[in-house]
């Protein structure tokens, strides 16, 4: 009775900010519940429609690692389907996360094509940390670090050779960055295939 009564109110509210206020004034076990509960097409409301929002969301991501991995990794992987890529604003914790955690499969075969979609360039006076750093960090741990780190080497390099010339320039100046200005072997190995 606990959850559904948890769940109606938390949808009762209409922007992101205000479920995440609904959200943290729960005890963990009923937050948890309840975030593990809801369906793609919910999460998809809460960290895809951005409108005004970017910043609420951001902050709702990181307090949803503490309450429960499993929900932060899918609320990740669907927030990765933005038509906008990945979510950045000025500091993100929830990014260090992405940065310093061992990624699931299914969400780093999200984040891929996501890198595409992001907007690259810093805007003046909005970002700190320009887009393009975070999406280096990201590649980085996740290929050089991460418990799966071959595996996901080797499905960046088929990704990036499957890409038109176009987005494959875009792309190359972020896998460098994350590599200090070297193209990994096994992705100059995949483009020649």
């Amino acid at each position: 009775m606990g959850t559904e009564k948890n769940f109606d109110e938390y949808w009762s509210y209409y922007w992101q900010e205000q479920r995440h206020e609904f959200l943290k004034s729960l005890p963990v076990h009923e937050a948890r519940e309840l975030l593990e509960s809801l369906a793609e097409e919910e999460i998809e409301i809460c960290v895809n429609y951005r409108t005004y929002q970017h910043d609420y969301i951001c902050e709702f991501l990181a307090d949803v690692w503490p309450v429960s991995e499993k929900a932060f990794w899918e609320h990740i992987r669907v927030s990765l389907k933005s038509e906008e890529g990945v979510l950045v604003r000025d500091h993100d914790p929830y990014i260090d996360k992405l940065c310093d955690q061992n990624m699931p499969m299914e969400v780093w075969r999200e984040f891929l094509p996501a890198i595409v979609r992001s907007d690259q360039e810093p805007k003046a006076g909005e970002r700190i940390e320009n887009v393009l750093e975070v999406l280096a960090r990201i590649i980085s741990f996740q290929t050089q670090y991460s418990r799966d780190k071959e595996a996901k080497l080797q499905e960046l390099a088929t990704w990036f050779s499957s890409l038109d010339r176009e987005n494959r320039g875009q792309v190359h100046r972020t896998i460098t960055k994350a590599f200090k200005g070297v193209l990994p072997q096994m992705v100059k190995n995949a483009i020649a295939k």
